[in-house]
């Protein structure tokens, strides 16, 4: 089994042997913050430290979780460049928080413009590597990713990084969240949510597994509430249906196999894996 480093120091490890990946942990969190914010600074402070020698760019979707990263990259001075994909009309209202957010705080974002048949296109020049991601939802975020690699910089990537099942009432991770591990898409950060055992230990303890995985974020996030958009199952049924067929033609594989993730446990199981 081959196991790749994710996260700062190599604090976790992800292998991606077989349909269904895994990750273990290397170590503790060295103490628990009771203050989100104080977590989310530290493991930014820690990623610029890391990763700052060359431009960083944020994918920012308009999702509360890369609107909240972009706050604390920018309350903690560091440098970063937004980069917002828009794709036709299908994630406007998304995509209109972000550019809110970087007219409010007079930040200049790089933004791509793709139509549904851009996004389409861009697919088939994944197809020869996606065979190891198995997850066709990856695409817009490679798109960024070699954008970014073109510019000599690193992404820092803040969506879906912790998952809750609300049936099961375990977290878990789909492993697209670490294609730059995977994918030879140039060198960028493990994603920010699992960047650091304290921040994931921060998210965690604060999370209330009884209440809807938005409403947790709203509360610890501090961010307005707004729609949460899956533009990507919006994409027209015909256009939708010829592209998974070419993945499932190209994998030879069956759609259960698409969506293979990883059980991380319930909050206690993984408090007892990470406290101090």
């Amino acid at each position: 089994m081959t196991w790749m480093p994710g996260g700062h120091s190599d604090w976790f490890s992800v292998s991606v042997d077989g349909p269904q990946f895994q990750v273990r942990f290397n170590r503790r969190a060295s103490k628990l913050y009771k203050n989100f914010d104080d977590a989310a600074d530290n493991a930014a402070q820690l990623l610029y430290k890391e990763w700052g020698h060359q431009p960083l760019y944020l994918a920012l979707s308009g999702g509360v979780d890369s609107e909240f990263v972009a706050r604390i990259l920018l309350k903690n001075k560091i440098p970063f460049t937004p980069v917002i994909l828009k794709i036709d009309s299908l994630n406007a209202i998304e995509s209109q928080f972000a550019l809110t957010w970087c007219e409010q705080n007079n930040i200049t974002p790089v933004i791509l413009n793709y139509t549904i048949e851009d996004l389409n296109n861009s697919f088939k020049l994944f197809f020869p590597k996606m065979h190891k991601i198995k997850h066709y939802h990856c695409t817009p975020m490679l798109t960024i990713y070699k954008y970014i690699e073109t510019q000599g910089g690193h992404c820092i990537y803040c969506a879906g990084d912790i998952n809750l099942d609300s049936d099961r009432k375990e977290f878990f991770h789909y492993h697209y969240d670490f294609i730059p591990n995977i994918v030879d898409v140039g060198k960028h950060p493990t994603s920010f949510f699992m960047y650091t055992p304290e921040l994931v230990l921060s998210y965690i303890n604060q999370f209330d597994p009884a209440q809807p995985e938005q409403h947790n974020k709203l509360e610890f996030y501090q961010v307005e509430p707004r729609s949460k958009i899956d533009y990507i199952s919006s994409i027209p049924q015909d256009q939708n249906k010829k592209t998974m067929d070419n993945l499932f033609h190209i994998f030879k594989t069956g759609k259960q196999e698409f969506d293979a993730c990883y059980w991380y446990g319930t909050k206690e199981q993984i408090i007892q894996d990470l406290q101090p």
